[in-house]
């Protein structure tokens, strides 16, 4: 009954909707590890599974051309993009209001925040913002030019409105693409900008950064490199299950510095 009534995305006459075709290989690798069931909350219970992860993670990061090595770049796998650029910006907002001396983890947030944002962006950001609790004023619009694609000339103007209205700016979340028309954002000028105001820089890459692999098309992600971090769904271009994100971040240490918590149970 349940084949019956589902869409069957590998039909010949099937029209993707972001949704692509799995791999069958990788949906008897999804039931072996459902049937394995070792989970990966402690090592003990997953081994085998973490150090897979491990070298996935090092591949993508290399595919992007973050950094390698010791202090170098590394992230985790998540259930979708959604909670994988949530993740990002609370990994952004702690490393950020860190530089300046407050652990927001502890000691909770105290000011108004705010990510400076395209227009065209996908609403997970402006939901992130809201789960945050930065309200919707959190996530300042930026402008787009004729290919809706963010206007880095227009990033000065929404810093400045954003600190007017008494926010202070932890993030530019670029996009690489856009869900609704598949629109790259100028990666190196946004870099720029952020270099130059001291801004994390975060690329929602949940479509488009699987191009990195493509050497037809990796010119289209160039300067995610400089990326402070990438989320990448692995379920849109890359034929695996959904749902199946990596966030990807420059310094390891990021990913698991703004969610540290001990309990006596966990070794």
């Amino acid at each position: 009954e349940l084949l019956t009534h589902s869409n069957h995305v590998h039909h010949p006459g099937y029209v993707g909707h972001q949704v692509s075709a799995a791999l069958p290989l990788a949906a008897l690798t999804e039931l072996q590890t459902a049937l394995l069931n070792n989970g990966m909350a402690i090592y003990e219970m997953g081994q085998l599974q973490t150090v897979l992860e491990r070298r996935v993670v090092g591949f993508l990061c290399d595919a992007l051309g973050l950094p390698s090595g010791e202090g170098g770049a590394g992230g985790v796998l998540t259930h979708g993009g959604s909670l994988g650029n949530l993740t990002a910006l609370l990994a952004a907002r702690q490393a950020q209001l860190a530089s300046s001396g407050h652990d927001v983890w502890t000691h909770g947030q105290t000011e108004p925040l705010a990510v400076l944002v395209s227009e065209q962006a996908h609403y997970c950001i402006a939901r992130a913002c809201g789960v945050m609790g930065w309200g919707s004023a959190g996530a300042v619009p930026v402008g787009t030019d004729e290919r809706f694609a963010l206007d880095p000339n227009d990033l000065p103007r929404a810093l400045e409105a954003a600190r007017a209205a008494g926010r202070r700016v932890v993030a530019v979340a670029a996009s690489a693409c856009t869900t609704a028309t598949g629109t790259f954002d100028p990666l190196p000028a946004i870099a720029d900008f952020c270099e130059q105001h001291d801004l994390w820089l975060h690329v929602d890459g949940a479509h488009g950064a699987s191009l990195a692999l493509s050497e037809i098309h990796r010119h289209r992600v160039a300067g995610i490199e400089r990326a402070d971090s990438v989320v990448w769904d692995l379920h849109k271009l890359m034929g695996l299950p959904a749902l199946n994100t990596a966030v990807l971040f420059r310094d390891e240490a990021r990913s698991y510095e703004a969610f540290a918590q001990e309990a006596s149970y966990l070794f």
